[in-house]
Formats: C-alpha cells, structure tokens, sequence
C-alpha cells in the first residue's frame, strides 16, 4: 500500500464525507477509495470511519490520523515547492481554474503563450463556473469575477469585466427594439445559466438595480453557446463585451439598452499565500499581469 496516497485518499474522504463523492473528486473508483480504506485500517489496526447505509463518521483515531495526515500532505507539498525554487528553470505541473466563457476568451490564450515559452512547464487549465477550493482541490491560481469573500488568498487585480446587451437586426426587426430594463419581460431573453440570487448581473435604471428577467426561452451554461443562438436570431443576450464585440462591430449583433448596463466587475486572479516562492506560479502570476495591462 502507498501510504502517502492513502493519506491522500483518507483526507479527501474525511472532507467530502462519503466515498462516491471523494472518488468523483479524486477521480478513481469507488472500489478504488474502499479498497485504501480498508488497507489502512487493516494496517493502523482500528476503524477510522464508522459506516452505515445512509451515514458515515469519523472516530477518534480517524479524526486524530486526519490532523496528522493533512500536516504531512502539507509538508510534503512544502517540500516540492522548495525543491522546484531552487531549479533555474521553471518546471512541473501548474493547475490553473478559471469560469468558463472569461477561461475561453481571455486565459486561454495567455496559457498558450505562457506554454510557448516555459516549455518545461505542464499546465492543467480547468474551466468551470463554480468556484474551486484552491487548496483543498489542488489548484496553484484561480481567476475569479466579482468582488472577493475569501481573504485567505492573495489577488490580484487584471482588468474589469463589461456586459453588453444585444440582438441580431433581424431579430429587432420582427420583435422591436426595447427601450428600458422593463421592456424586456416582452422579450425572448436568452440567459446564463449560473445567475442566481448569489450571483446575477444587474441592470441601472432610476437609481436602482433590476435583475435579469427569468422569463428565458433559452438558458445554458456556456456564452457561446448563447451567442450562437442570438445570432439565429432567437433572442436579446447579455454577455461579456469581449465574446460578442467583433460582431456588434461587424453588424452582426446590435448594441442595446447602454445606458442601463450593469456595473462592471473585477477580476482577480488568486492564488495561497506561500513561504517560499514557486517558479512556475510565480512567472505565471508576472505573465499574466503584464498581458492583462498590455
């Protein structure tokens, strides 16, 4: 048995609070993360997690083996970092995460060019809508919109993010074109599938703020998947002005209703606060700011 991988898989288990959801993160099997438990156990010879069908808890052993374990994952973590900031070169695995559309349009071209020139360097770029736990879930850096609840992390300020409300001028044609927030409920709206009561764009009219109507014939969680559908003429769409700027500017889409905008939002990339610099993070956090004021 890999002991430290037990560790690994121990911990995770501990945090998710059950076995499917520790091997949909860890991405192994079920069978897999049983089979570590129950070798581990086997081995400290005492029960760590006490498991029913519907429950599972930690015992005290497993609390006390679960402190040690995340001291010693962190150790070992510490000691790569060192190790990687004595070499000349920057090397090793960079996990970086990032929203979807912001992830597609801005960061992965900077991630290209980022590669082209620290070849030694591998970068894993997830793209997801949903805000990663950088250190539980193993991530060096995250790019963030909005304003920030986590003080734990560093940030660093890149550039603000603008929305844009717009229609194809066939699609104004036959529908008409909407002179404030409120003429949009007679409208096909097509609508991000991540706005919610936590997190929504919100339109300036009279000194207040009007969400997004929810009356959607279109809703997902990708912008360019909307974007594709207002070019067919299916609706008005409100999006980030760098995915639709080229086509209000080529005529395709037109802009609309610009004095209610939402405020626009920062975006910060974030990353842990480190006791020793990390090559491969630390050229990549310069990259990025010296891209993003370019």
């Amino acid at each position: 048995m890999n002991k430290f991988r037990a560790m690994e898989i121990f911990t995770c288990v501990v945090e998710e609070k059950t076995f499917t959801a520790a091997a949909k993160k860890l991405e192994i099997s079920v069978v897999m993360v049983t089979k570590y438990i129950h070798a581990l156990e086997k081995e400290l010879k005492t029960e760590l997690l006490q498991r029913t069908t519907r429950t599972m808890t930690v015992t005290h052993p497993g609390q006390i083996f679960y402190e040690y374990a995340l001291s010693i994952i962190a150790k070992v973590n510490e000691s790569y970092e060192v190790i990687e900031g004595l070499q000349a070169e920057p090397q090793g695995l960079l996990r970086v995460s990032a929203p979807m559309t912001l992830g597609k349009e801005i960061v992965a071209p900077i991630v290209a060019e980022f590669m082209s020139l620290y070849p030694k360097i591998q970068v894993e770029l997830i793209l997801n809508n949903h805000p990663v736990d950088l250190i539980s879930e193993g991530y060096d850096c995250a790019f963030r919109i909005g304003y920030l609840r986590d003080y734990a992390l560093v940030a660093k300020s890149l550039l603000n993010y603008s929305m844009s409300i717009c229609a194809t001028p066939a699609y104004l044609e036959e529908y008409g074109v909407p002179q404030t927030p409120d003429d949009l409920h007679h409208h096909r709206l097509l609508s991000h599938s991540t706005w919610n009561n936590n997190f929504t764009w919100r339109l300036r009219h009279d000194g207040q703020e009007i969400p997004w109507p929810d009356s959607w014939v279109m809703r997902s969680n990708d912008g360019y998947a909307l974007r594709e559908a207002a070019l067919k003429n299916n609706g008005v769409l409100m999006q980030p002005r760098f995915l639709i700027e080229a086509d209000i500017k080529a005529g395709r889409l037109v802009a609309l209703l610009e004095d209610y905008l939402p405020s626009p939002r920062p975006v910060h990339l974030l990353y842990p606060m480190k006791k020793n610099v990390v090559p491969k993070l630390d050229r990549f956090i310069q990259f990025t700011l010296e891209k993003c004021s370019a």
